[in-house]
């Protein structure tokens, strides 16, 4: 895949420094890119249809402060048997005023041994620039016409 601007954009800046979480891509091949200060990972979707329902998450983070979470995971298994799992979490912490966040937690499993990975929280983030940006992505991602 070319390198393209993220059609998604999700950053925090906290006490140990930014972190972000981007989507970008084109066609069936989109990637999910975590950044923190300790580094960066990136995993792909299954496909478009999978960045669609991304979307359509954030989408339905309400607009005011009330309870709402949901869970989404990608995963990809390397030739050598291991696989790369990541958790997303999209909502609205009940233990701060109900702010938006998406969390991102990866972990490594093998044969030998399942392990932590990177962790990636964005907080107190803005509803209405998350909604703008979900529905550029759903744009960006959008069936091809018949």
């Amino acid at each position: 895949m070319t390198h393209t601007e993220p059609a998604f954009v999700c950053r925090h800046e906290g006490p140990h420094g930014r972190s972000a979480l981007t989507v970008e891509g084109a066609g069936d091949a989109w990637l999910l890119r975590a950044e923190s200060p300790s580094g960066t990972e990136t995993l792909a979707f299954d496909g478009a249809a999978h960045v669609r329902a991304f979307a359509r998450a954030v989408l339905d983070l309400p607009p005011r402060a009330e309870p709402y979470e949901y869970e989404m995971e990608l995963s990809r298994t390397d030739d050598t048997g291991r696989t790369h799992l990541v958790t997303l979490l999209i909502g609205r912490d009940a233990s701060d005023g109900f702010q938006p966040y998406i969390q991102y937690q990866s972990f490594y499993e093998s044969a030998a041994a399942t392990g932590m990975g990177m962790a990636v929280d964005c907080e107190e983030l803005d509803a209405e620039r998350l909604h703008a940006g979900a529905r550029a992505l759903l744009r960006a991602a959008a069936e091809p016409a018949a």
